[in-house]
C-alpha cells in the first residue's frame, strides 16, 4: 500500500492511520479496469476504499 494514501478520511469525519485502516473490518477487493480496490468498513458503517494493485496488460 502507497503510505500517501494516509491518513484515510471516511465521509463521517473519523480520521483512519495505516494501522487503523488495517485493523477494520475487510470486505473484500473490488476490480475495477486495471485498478484493485480493498474495501474496508468505517466503524460508522461506511463502505471506504484504497487502490492496492494496478495491473498491467489486462
Amino acid at each position: 500500500m502507497r503510505s500517501s494514501l494516509f491518513p484515510k478520511t471516511c465521509a463521517c469525519g473519523r480520521v483512519h492511520s495505516r494501522e487503523a485502516w488495517s485493523l477494520a473490518p475487510l470486505l473484500g477487493t473490488w476490480e475495477l479496469g486495471e485498478e484493485v480496490l480493498e474495501l474496508r468498513n468505517c466503524a460508522c458503517g461506511s463502505t471506504m476504499a484504497i487502490p492496492v494493485i494496478q495491473t498491467e496488460g489486462r
